[in-house]
């Protein structure tokens, strides 16, 4: 299928790619050296936005639709 538009912004997409990773909302924060509170709160809206209750289902709508 092709790759659709994501809804997310360019961070919001970066920290959904690092929890693919493994990464915790706090190890984002240190590495991108952030609030953990900014880390968390772009993390909610992505889930906001896609619609889904939790991360996991975040990375695989965004794995499966190639904007990660």
């Amino acid at each position: 299928p092709p790759i659709s538009v994501s809804p997310l912004t360019g961070r919001e997409r970066e920290m959904i790619m690092l929890v693919s990773y493994g990464y915790s909302a706090l190890n984002i924060a240190a590495r991108l050296n952030l609030s953990h509170a900014t880390v968390r709160n772009h993390i909610q809206n992505a889930l906001r936005k896609l619609d889904v209750h939790s991360q996991v289902e975040a990375v695989a709508l965004s794995f499966r639709r190639g904007w990660i």
